[in-house]
C-alpha cells in the first residue's frame, strides 16, 4: 500500500512542476483554463490518484517496486492519459452516420 502513496506523490510532483513552469510565463501567455476548478481537481486529485492506482496494479501483478520506481510510474500516469486522449479519434457527427 505504501507504493500507492509513492505513485500519488509522483503524480503530484509532475503536476507541481508543470504549474511552476506555467507560473514563470508572463500572465498574458498563461492559459485561462488554470482558473477552472475542474481542471485543478483533475490535475491535483484525479491524476495523482490514477498514478497511485497504476503503481498498485503493478505491485498486485507481482512486480517488485522500489519507491523511486513507484514515483516514476505515478509521474508517467498523467502523460500516459494525455497520450491516450490525444490518440483517440474525435467523435463523429450524427449527421455523417445518417446521411
Amino acid at each position: 500500500m505504501i507504493t500507492f502513496w509513492f505513485g500519488v506523490l509522483g503524480g503530484l510532483l509532475i503536476n507541481i512542476l508543470r504549474l511552476y513552469e506555467t507560473a514563470r510565463l508572463p500572465r498574458i501567455d498563461r492559459s485561462p483554463v488554470l482558473a477552472d476548478p475542474i481542471y485543478i481537481i483533475f490535475q491535483f486529485v484525479v491524476f495523482p490518484l490514477i498514478g497511485g492506482l497504476m503503481t498498485y496494479a503493478y505491485q498486485s501483478s507481482g512486480v517488485k517496486l522500489t519507491p523511486i520506481l513507484a514515483i516514476n510510474i505515478g509521474a508517467s500516469a498523467p502523460m500516459l492519459i494525455k497520450a491516450l486522449v490525444v490518440a483517440s479519434p474525435p467523435p463523429r457527427n450524427n449527421k455523417e452516420r445518417i446521411g
